[in-house]
């Protein structure tokens, strides 16, 4: 109801306006809800000459709120009329089913299904699309900070991605990669391709890369991943670029130095490169 109140004033500014909320409610009891805003009414008022976005960050809920959204609004000293008589032929039906914090029970394909049936037996066909909002994003800013709970660590740790101006970077360290990609049960799985969907297409992934291959057997349990599975899984993913951390305190700068001068050039094919180094203290990179 806030963005319905301020969209006149913002239309008849002098310049373009844009407005941030936070904490408030996008879908709530007796008001439009804010997809309603963004899908049905903009497109409208953009018929009549009102250039706007409406972004959402984060859903909210009566009586909580928590919501986040962005309206940016350009002027315009003079709306069109604007005449809607004729209800015409319909010729589909869309929507959006949207749920905040229940992607493990399927809340929002449940609520597709069930919508699409509904329709159906009314005799039209519909596109039901389905967007989740995970409780696992925080916006700071211009950058937004996506986490989720890695499993593969005795004390449990937790993969971070800040994304901003269309870069991302990843820091997935404390994880014991080789558990979640040996072996072929379902679970695993599920847990490796979390862990490539995460990581794809990072311009720059900070991961744990503490033993090597024939290190790795004695320290099973031990939450931590042996550098060429980390190696593999990040280039198959797509990154950009790769800093090996979490060093082993028994692998001297000189050991390090050799497994960089043999893995920098294994990495490259005439479509993708991976640029790969060791982190170090005081490191300074540019993504």
């Amino acid at each position: 109801m806030l963005l319905l109140t301020i969209l006149p004033i913002c239309v008849y500014a002098k310049n373009r306006t844009t407005v941030h909320i936070r904490r408030g409610g996008t879908d709530v009891e007796h008001a439009p809800t804010i997809n309603y805003l963004r899908e049905v009414l903009l497109p409208i008022l953009a018929r009549m000459g009102m250039q706007s976005s409406l972004q959402i960050q984060r859903y909210g809920y009566y009586p909580k709120g928590m919501g986040e959204a962005t309206l940016t609004v350009n002027p315009s000293q003079r709306l069109l009329p604007i005449q809607l008589e004729d209800f015409g032929n319909l010729s589909k039906v869309q929507g959006l089913s949207v749920c905040t914090f229940l992607k493990d029970r399927r809340v929002a394909d449940r609520q597709a299904l069930s919508a699409e049936k509904h329709l159906r037996a009314k005799g039209f066909a519909a596109d039901i699309k389905v967007r989740e909002m995970s409780e696992e994003q925080l916006q700071l800013g211009p950058i937004t900070v996506d986490w989720q709970e890695q499993v593969y660590h005795p004390g449990g740790s937790v993969r971070y991605r800040l994304s901003t101006n269309g870069k991302k970077i990843v820091y997935a360290t404390d994880v014991e990669l080789d558990r979640a990609f040996e072996g072929t049960n379902r679970e695993k799985g599920n847990q490796a391709q979390d862990y490539r969907d995460f990581i794809a297409d990072a311009d720059l992934l900070i991961g744990d890369g503490q033993y090597t291959q024939e290190e790795y057997p004695d320290k099973v349990g031990w939450g931590h991943t042996s550098i060429p599975v980390l190696l593999d899984n990040a280039f198959r993913s797509g990154v950009k670029k790769l800093a090996i951390f979490h060093h082993d305190p028994q692998h001297s700068d000189k050991f390090l130095d050799e497994i960089w001068s043999e893995t920098r050039s294994r990495f490259r094919t005439e479509d993708k490169r991976m640029e790969v180094f060791c982190a170090r203290e005081g490191m300074t990179i540019a993504v």
